[in-house]
């Protein structure tokens, strides 16, 4: 086994394989510029095989291509995710070294001093020393408070996801010297993940084709949360296109279109795509909110 998964490293391209027990495969590699993914196959008929031979090794290409390039976007989002994660850990173990751990040295310190001498001080200068351990107490304990405060995407706003959106636009910008300007209005603390990932999915998908396809110079994301449903929309100036003939033709449209609607359907919402020949490509999108959901539920709690 050691010496066949040694092999399939190895290959470069669409070859026969027979496996005993299970027969003839024809498979391929999925590798693509960073490292081996692994192969796939399929099962064949060496009659059927040499009739539509050509057909099977370029639906085998096209597909181990795809899957390369998903596996690969998964990898840098998987590698992004961590890298967000250590700047954040970071930055909260320099706030806590810089304040919390200064307060806490600080009481050490005071109450050691107090212990070593106190039968020589007078109770006013004990009540004083006390008075200076019990402030730095609070002072730290309200730090710390902050510091856990500031972790909790529920209590800020949600911040930390908008800033993942907010980056990964600003990567964008400064990749392909395009200008990206988002805004965003309400509060996302109740945005479910799922809700997330899917807005982050499609706002990628919406300006990396208005770069890659649409040539634009300016981009526009405005994002909108409220209670009941969320609206995005992405508008740029770039070539445009027709809509009629892109999303009639998939070879056309590719699979950006195609997945984007799938995962707004898959939400219960709705997708508009307005675009014209010169004058650029307009997005918008509404998901119903979760978030209305939870307050019915809560509201037939409380009448219940």
């Amino acid at each position: 086994m050691q010496q066949l998964a040694a092999e399939l490293r190895q290959l470069d391209s669409c070859m026969v394989m027979n496996l005993p027990e299970y027969g003839d495969f024809l498979v391929i590699p999925i590798k693509s510029s960073t490292r081996f993914w692994g192969v796939m196959g399929v099962k064949i008929e060496r009659s059927t095989y040499e009739e539509g031979r050509h057909w099977f090794v370029k639906q085998l290409y096209f597909l181990s291509e795809l899957c390369a390039v998903i596996l690969e976007r998964h990898q840098l989002e998987r590698i992004e995710n961590q890298l967000m994660i250590i700047e954040e850990q970071n930055r909260i173990a320099d706030e806590m070294h810089d304040s919390v751990s200064q307060y806490i040295f600080g009481i050490v310190y005071a109450v050691h001093s107090l212990s070593r001498k106190w039968k020589d001080i007078s109770t006013d200068q004990i009540k004083e020393q006390l008075q200076i351990i019990q402030e730095s107490s609070v002072a730290a304990s309200q730090e710390l408070r902050s510091t856990i405060y500031s972790l909790s995407s529920r209590k800020n706003g949600g911040a930390f996801w908008i800033t993942t959106v907010k980056s990964h636009l600003d990567s964008l910008s400064k990749l392909h010297a395009v200008k990206v300007t988002l805004n965003v209005t309400g509060d996302d603390h109740g945005l479910q993940v799922n809700y997330q990932k899917a807005l982050f999915r499609i706002i990628s998908e919406a300006t990396g084709n208005a770069i890659r396809h649409g040539r634009s110079s300016h981009i526009k994301v405005d994002l909108s949360m409220k209670t009941e449903e969320v609206r995005l929309s992405v508008l740029d100036n770039g070539s445009g296109f027709s809509v009629t003939e892109r999303l009639s033709d998939p070879k056309v449209s590719g699979l950006g279109v195609s997945n984007m609607e799938l995962l707004v359907h898959s939400f219960g919402g709705t997708i508009s795509i307005q675009s014209t020949k010169g004058k650029g490509t307009h997005i918008q999108v509404t998901l119903p909110s979760g978030n209305q959901d939870k307050k019915e539920q809560n509201e037939l709690q409380l009448m219940g």
